[in-house]
């Protein structure tokens, strides 16, 4: 090129921008729940699959009272209806999560415990999934952070 000519080079980097680049918009981000979201609603997914688990890895009962008494039956109630009441909450982010999944996790306990001391079932190996299952559920709703918003 001669020395005349009007030559155009690419900008360095670093270069403030020129005044095409600053007039063109700035597309929005994409709204994603935050990250807190995410993992609460995989807790309360983690929690259902807890109490499946729990009723799934029970087998038929095999103690010396297999048929359960109707406080049996209202415990196991109490701990369905509290479990769902607690991934329910947990999901949409209520204050109440917190003590709704202590609740639901002492309620799995005691069905944990109730069920060989009651003689519907002898002490086996599942026992143990629930246990395990039940202080999941306890344990992560304890440690879940105090809210104070609706």
């Amino acid at each position: 090129m001669t020395t005349g000519d009007a030559r155009t080079e690419p900008p360095a980097t670093g270069a403030p921008p020129t005044s095409e680049a600053a007039a063109a918009p700035v597309p929005a981000p994409t709204e994603r729940p935050p990250v807190r979201e995410n993992r609460r609603q995989l807790l309360s997914v983690l929690f259902a699959a807890a109490w499946l688990t729990c009723v799934l890895v029970e087998p038929m009962p095999d103690g010396p009272e297999p048929d359960d008494g109707i406080w049996t039956t209202i415990g196991a109630l109490g701990t369905v209806v509290s479990i769902v009441v607690a991934i329910v909450l947990l999901w949409r982010g209520h204050r109440l999560a917190r003590p709704a999944g202590i609740t639901a996790g002492l309620f799995m306990c005691l069905a944990t415990a109730m069920c060989p001391l009651s003689g519907h079932h002898l002490v086996g190996a599942f026992l143990w999934v629930q246990t395990a299952m039940s202080l999941f559920v306890l344990i992560a709703s304890a440690r879940l952070p105090r809210r104070d918003r609706p």
